[in-house]
């Protein structure tokens, strides 16, 4: 096995894009967050070794995610369950939730994915369907209502083979699921292909999440999952969550209660310029995430909302680094007041943002159990142009679908994501509280800000490096 130090210090440098890294080195305040943790960990599983998120938080810098790193064991396997808790399972918190608040167009709620083989003849969808069903990363779930609450029974059924004679766009997708998902009769997943054998994969969000599908084409691309990404460790998963968590225990009336009415509307905005690499550039030089620079533009675009409590999305998927690869949906919400941004330069109101959404990471609770009003649900998804990530395909897509009219926790529900650079703004609302102007001038207000901080600090450094160059007799 090669030598795990000459692996980190790559991993780490190939990250960040700096040669030459120091162990004193900061993983977050270099620009890292947790989506790049979770990438981190994916490349250090390939080379044999493993770590994880809370070893990453607990001590960030270089030297500590070295002694932190470990050869690959097989601890996350399921050798603990009987072989009927292999296959069924109790609603975890977040399946519960959707139930709870999603009353219309259930099965719309899908993760998608578009791929191209880079060589069709030995990648078929016939072949592709066959591996993700054989290792249990694509598979069908029944529903089972009982007594006890609600469970969901792994099936033997082959996941439906589409072939459509449109192109493999978002809406295309959005079709399929349609016709081909059905909660109720147990149809959660789909692959869908075109004419010259490029496919769609299609799996509803109660069994996936972005990571998810990230496992699954890493899968693909490599041929062999080894039991890593299999379903049956979303198993393990809840049978762990249900067991230890008292917010779980509950009975259909729970599933049935009623939400306020939601009637909603969506629009979607992006970038009118290349803004990522930017972004991380400002995030090294002020020492905090992305998503910290994000949240500070959000809170300066959100002065007409009349709470400044928001719901946070966040990242549940490692607590003892055994969920960081699971197929299924591992996340959870928490509250963050964004009156802790206060007022002063946009780099120290990022810092506190930074230390407020870190500390939602393993404290689900949020503002100490409580409750308060939300103003909005955040999402950052981070960016997921990830094509360049595989050597068998081309990602020629990869998102959502979230239906329309549904019940949600709070009014607007607030996604953003970087995409070949440019960043877009999903937002999702109800329209019996917001109008579509107004929304749209949230955006434009979100955007302008983000477009503003990435300009000045382009022309900032433009300008002090055309005053270098004329120092040194230069241009």
């Amino acid at each position: 096995m090669e030598d795990k130090k000459v692996i980190v210090t790559k991993i780490w440098s190939d990250i960040f894009g700096e040669e030459n890294s120091d162990y004193d080195d900061n993983f977050f305040e270099l620009g890292g967050d947790s989506i790049m943790a979770l990438k981190m960990s994916e490349q250090l599983k390939q080379k044999g070794y493993t770590i994880s998120l809370m070893e990453v938080f607990d001590d960030p810098t270089l030297g500590g995610v070295l002694d932190s790193v470990r050869p690959l064991s097989n601890a996350a396997g399921t050798s603990s369950l009987t072989e009927k808790q292999k296959r069924s399972y109790p609603a975890t918190i977040q399946q519960k939730w959707f139930f709870r608040r999603i009353t219309r167009e259930r099965d719309l709620w899908c993760e998608y994915a578009v791929i191209s083989p880079k060589n069709a003849e030995g990648m078929s969808p016939e072949k592709v369907l066959e591996f993700l069903f054989e290792k249990k990363l694509l598979r069908n779930f029944n529903i089972i209502r009982g007594d006890n609450g609600l469970f969901f029974e792994m099936s033997e059924d082959t996941p439906i083979l589409v072939k459509t004679e449109a192109s493999l766009s978002h809406q295309a997708g959005e079709n399929a699921a349609r016709e081909n998902i059905s909660l109720e009769n147990g149809k959660t997943c789909c692959m869908v292909y075109d004419n010259i054998g490029n496919m769609m994969i299609i799996i509803h969000h109660l069994f996936s999440d972005a990571v998810t599908l990230k496992n699954i084409l890493s899968a693909i691309d490599k041929q062999d999952a080894d039991g890593d990404f299999d379903n049956a460790l979303y198993c393990e998963y809840a049978w762990e969550q249900y067991g230890k968590s008292e917010n779980i225990k509950d009975d259909l009336s729970y599933m049935e209660e009623s939400v306020k009415s939601y009637n909603s509307d969506e629009t979607v905005m992006t970038s009118g310029e290349d803004c990522y690499d930017t972004l991380v550039d400002i995030s090294k030089e002020w020492g905090v995430s992305v998503e910290s620079i994000l949240i500070v533009q959000l809170y300066n675009a959100a002065s007409f909302l009349p709470e400044t409590v928001i719901e946070v999305e966040r990242i549940g998927r490692d607590t003892m680094g055994k969920w960081d690869d699971t197929c299924g949906w591992i996340s959870f919400s928490a509250a963050l007041d964004l009156s802790c941004t206060g007022t002063g330069k946009q780099c120290e109101m990022a810092a506190r943002i930074g230390k407020a959404v870190g500390s939602l990471t393993f404290e689900k609770d949020g503002l100490d159990g409580s409750e308060p009003e939300k103003a909005l649900t955040w999402n950052y998804i981070g960016n997921i142009d990830i094509s360049s990530d595989f050597d068998s395909f081309t990602v020629m897509d990869f998102g959502q679908f979230s239906g329309k009219n549904t019940g949600r926790s709070t009014p607007i529900y607030f996604t953003v994501y970087f995409k070949k650079g440019r960043l877009y703004c999903n937002v999702n609302y109800d329209s019996l509280i917001y109008t579509r102007e107004q929304m749209n001038s949230f955006q434009k207000a979100f955007l302008t800000n983000v477009q503003q901080l990435s300009d000045n600090y382009n022309t900032k450094h433009t300008d002090e490096l055309s005053s270098i160059l004329e120092v040194m007799g230069g241009v």
